[in-house]
């Protein structure tokens, strides 16, 4: 018997349809006709009329040529068992005309005899979607879908893969008849061979992996700097997305924490300014420091209603880069702060240093006991992170150290100044923020060593930090003289002099009274040490910041390296303007994120404004606190804390009412620089022809930084007319 070939595919002439000869002569309908056509030889037989009608198996519309065989019933059946194009009900054709099915596809006789095709048990029901099964060749002009073994049939068209067919229709895998013994011996082959093609295909995924993983390590061997380069780039990515999530997270407190430190740094310049009204003198007798002292403790001891309620009296003595005298008694009500003139007389209202409360911001963000140290220690670590991951997200950023783009794009811009001002400042951003963390945690960590090494004791995990200790007693016993305290810790080293810069007592004028009193050199790292006496004024040791063990030593110089108290005026100048890089360093790389993100679609618009409110509302937020020093009734630290953080959690709030985030940060721009220039103003105007010359330097820094900030906005100047050309264009 002939070979059969039963194909699904396109015809020659473009309709869809199925091909197959017409019997063993090849005699009967012509390729070209609709229904069963030519295959590869003699062939199936076909039912009579089957090509009677060409637009029974055309291809349906809107669907692809690629699937139709696989979602659509055959074109040529129609319900209840008829071709298209078969007589229906009515006289039969002839019999000739309606040959017997041949290979395993007899149908019987009649017209609905060869209606069905047979499946692995039987024939298709009526109404079966026969189509699944059969995948159509074709889809593509000229070629058909592609074929993983190349083959390509007559007529240019390429054949599904043989077994969609074969195996469904009783015959080979290729296509061809059953073997000897007709169906039912093929159908124990199959059997027979379901083991083989029922193993699940467990192993053929083993084999495709094993396959990509050769091709995979043959290209890293033939190109192992791409490997390389792939590896470093994920390595990037990863350091990149842990920076931008560290920025996203912390950004805002650490921007707080370090504006308020590159404006802390000159707090002895800026208490200069704000004691303006008050006359300086570099130094003062002995005499006249116990007088003021005494006077502060009487005044204190009144208000708290007993000495033994004070617990605590500060001196501040003069000095020459800070020529003033101030005097601080600490009560269970708080701290109260007096200025004392040159005679030593303390003024009749006591006032708060608001030098001082920006100095609590840098340090406790204005929280409580262990709060603030844990809210410092962690932004100070934040910060260090940050610092690592920006250098290991950006494995170029010493290559280009001096490449700024300022006039493309805004993107590109902040990122350059980023990336520069990170580079240049590093060395001081390590150490700032190294040191900053060691002090903001030093509590927690003491608390962590006085479980491990003292079983709890937290009196002797802080004994070396703390000083020789006096018992409490609660008689009463005046302050004794500085004078004989300075002589006991005088440098005998000819030329080299220490001054006292601070003086504290606890418990004072009790018998069980403890003097710090802090004296400091001008040839070091580590310029002064800090001593303690008795309550009658005699020595006990001094805590070894100069002379004592290396931990100390470190500690010691660790104060000096984050505060800038060595080198003077040029030390303090170079903190002030690193610490004012840190702050751009910080509020642009928040900007960087929120440009990318507008750049790639996918902007933010609210966080755009409240992150304008943040740059800029910090600054307004301490300018607008600072201008209560000029009313002395209003200089108290609760107004400047209230006017500080109010404004902080509110101007955020109220930009996101700006259209845009960049006309928020364009008014904000505009309300610090004139708040500037009026504070300036207003400060100069008030003390008239007494300023000091160090307080006119600020006044005049304060107002040439207003009026940049001003021109910055573009409202006046060259740019304010080209703004209003625009928008005004000429008739």
């Amino acid at each position: 018997m002939p070979a059969t070939s039963l194909g699904f595919g396109r015809r020659h002439d473009g309709d869809d349809g199925l091909f197959g000869g017409l019997g063993p002569d090849g005699a009967g309908h012509r390729p070209a006709a609709a229904g069963m056509g030519l295959g590869h030889g003699p062939a199936l037989a076909c039912p009579a009329g089957l090509g009677a009608d060409r637009r029974g198996l055309r291809r349906l519309g809107g669907r692809g040529r690629r699937r139709q065989g696989r979602r659509h019933r055959l074109p040529g059946l129609l319900p209840g068992g008829l071709w298209r194009g078969d007589p229906g009900p009515g006289p039969a054709p002839p019999a000739a005309s309606r040959p017997q099915g041949a290979g395993g596809h007899a149908g019987g006789t009649g017209p609905a005899g060869l209606d069905r095709l047979p499946a692995r048990g039987g024939p298709h029901p009526v109404g079966r979607p026969a189509g699944r099964r059969h995948r159509y060749v074709g889809g593509r002009p000229g070629g058909g879908a592609r074929r993983r073994d190349g083959n390509r049939p007559p007529g240019g068209r390429r054949l599904h893969r043989p077994y969609r067919l074969g195996h469904r229709h009783d015959l080979g895998a290729g296509g061809r008849a059953p073997g000897p013994g007709g169906p039912a011996a093929a159908a124990d082959r199959r059997r027979r061979r379901g083991g083989r093609l029922a193993v699940p295909r467990l192993k053929e995924g083993e084999d495709m992996l094993k396959r990509i993983a050769a091709r995979v390590l043959a290209r890293r061997k033939a190109d192992p700097a791409a490997a390389t380069s792939r590896a470093r780039g994920g390595f990037v990515q990863s350091s990149l997305a842990g920076h931008s999530a560290l920025g996203l997270g912390l950004g805002a407190l650490i921007y707080i924490v370090c504006l308020s430190g590159a404006v802390a740094v000159f707090a002895d310049d800026l208490s200069r300014w704000e004691w303006a009204g008050t006359p300086e003198t570099a130094a003062l007798a002995p005499e006249v420091v116990d007088q003021a002292l005494a006077a502060g403790l009487a005044r204190a001891s009144a208000q708290a209603g007993g000495a033994e309620k004070v617990t605590g009296l500060y001196g501040l003595l003069p000095r020459p880069d800070w020529p003033h005298l101030a005097v601080r008694a600490y009560t269970p009500a708080g701290a109260v702060t007096w200025r004392a003139g040159a005679d030593g007389a303390l003024a009749d209202t006591p006032s708060d240093a608001w030098t001082d409360f920006i100095g609590e911001v840098h340090m406790e963000l204005s929280l409580p006991g262990v709060w603030a140290g844990l809210a410092v220690g962690t932004v100070g670590i934040a910060l260090l992170s940050l610092l690592f991951s920006g250098i290991l997200a950006h494995p170029r950023i010493f290559r280009d150290a001096f490449a700024l783009r300022l006039t493309g794009a805004r993107r590109l811009g902040l990122a350059d100044l980023h990336n520069r001002l990170s580079v240049w400042g590093l060395p001081f951003h390590i150490a700032i923020t190294v040191t900053g963390a060691l002090f903001a945690l030093a509590s927690l960590m003491i608390l962590t060593v006085a479980q491990v090494g003292y079983k709890g004791d937290l009196a002797r995990a802080y004994a070396p930090l703390s000083g020789a200790q006096v018992a409490a007693d609660a008689g009463p016993r005046p302050l004794p003289p500085i004078a004989l305290l300075q002589a006991q810790v005088a440098d005998p080293t000819p030329g080299a002099a220490r001054i006292s810069r601070f003086y504290y007592v606890e418990r004072p004028g009790t018998k069980g009274q403890r003097i710090l009193l802090d004296m400091t050199r001008h040839d070091g790292l580590t310029q002064g040490d800090r001593n303690y006496f008795d309550g009658e004024g005699k020595l006990l040791a001094p805590l070894g910041f100069l002379d004592g063990p290396v931990g100390m030593r470190v500690y010691g110089a660790s104060l000096a390296l984050h505060c800038a108290t060595y080198g003077g005026l040029p030390v303090r100048l170079v903190y002030g303007v690193l610490g004012l890089a840190l702050s751009i360093v910080t509020a642009t790389g928040f900007s960087i994120f929120l440009a990318r993100r507008r750049d790639r679609g996918r902007p933010l618009p609210r966080l755009e404004r409240a992150w304008a409110g943040v740059t800029w509302g910090v600054p307004l937020a301490a300018t607008v606190s600072a201008a209560f020093t000029l009313a002395p009734d209003l200089a108290r630290e609760a107004v400047y804390l209230w006017s500080f953080w109010g404004l902080v959690a509110i101007l955020p709030l109220l930009s996101l009412a700006a259209p845009t985030g960049e006309r928020a940060s364009r008014t904000l721009r505009l309300l610090l620089g004139a708040a500037l220039v009026l504070l300036a103003g207003a400060h100069a105007a008030r003390h008239g022809t007494d300023l000091p010359a160090a307080a006119l330097v600020v006044d005049l820094v304060l107002a040439l930084a207003g009026a940049g900030f001003v021109f910055s906005t573009g409202l006046v100047g060259h740019r304010a007319r080209t703004l209003a050309a625009q928008a005004n264009p000429a008739p």
